[in-house]
């Protein structure tokens, strides 16, 4: 699908782009690795040395912990769970090293079950402002979870920029934002030529993920 299709099967707005809500890399509260250092010195103690879980194949903490892999230039076990619930609990447990997952899970790091290491993000998320981006200490790694909306292809382009606009007005409702921040997540509406500008970028970046060698895929 070229971009002028691609731009007619979109609608809706980019609510949340992957530089704004990058995914946080979680160790246990009883592990001894205690900066992004630690697990770095692990994963390239050895091929495989470092065990990261996801909430299964293909999920979004799979394929963060493998661009974290290529960013480091070696390999990192992956162990895939049915649900972030039971990933969580083995990593709290110490039964693996960590997990990549969302602000959803600071209050367990606050609890002092997970301990967050970096933020995968170009900033600091205001819902974890104590913990560190990935680049502030070295590692070069973006990424994380986003929410849009998509259209059939054919729908008129009126008709989309029309959704377009009713969604984005919809998130300027002071109610609608306090929800949405509630849930740790962050607003950053756009236009539908923004939005298909943001997923071939993410398709570039699983393509070249995937030419590297890596197996992603759902089972």
């Amino acid at each position: 699908m070229n971009k002028r299709d691609l731009l007619r099967a979109l609608g809706g707005a980019a609510l949340l782009p992957a530089d704004a809500n990058g995914l946080i890399l979680f160790v246990s509260g009883r592990s001894s690795m205690k900066s992004l250092a630690d697990v770095v010195a692990l994963a390239r103690s050895g091929p495989d040395r470092l065990r990261l879980a996801s909430s299964g194949n293909a999920s979004s903490p799979h394929i963060a912990l493998e661009l974290f892999a290529r960013a480091l230039n070696t390999r990192i076990t992956h162990v895939a769970y049915r649900g972030a619930a039971p990933a969580k609990n083995d990593v709290i447990a110490g039964v693996v090293d960590g997990i990549f997952d969302g602000t959803s899970s600071t209050p367990l790091a606050r609890a002092g079950q997970l301990r967050a290491i970096a933020i995968a993000a170009p900033k600091r998320h205001p819902a974890a402002p104590d913990v560190p981006t990935f680049r502030e200490q070295g590692v070069d790694l973006l990424y994380a979870t986003w929410y849009g909306m998509l259209l059939p292809s054919g729908v008129p382009e009126g008709l989309t920029l029309r959704i377009n606009a009713d969604i984005r007005r919809a998130l300027e409702d002071a109610a609608v934002r306090t929800a949405i921040a509630e849930t740790g997540l962050q607003l950053s509406p756009g236009t539908p030529q923004q939005f298909a500008n943001f997923l071939d970028g993410e398709s570039r970046k699983l393509r070249a993920l995937v030419d590297s060698g890596v197996h992603i895929g759902v089972e």
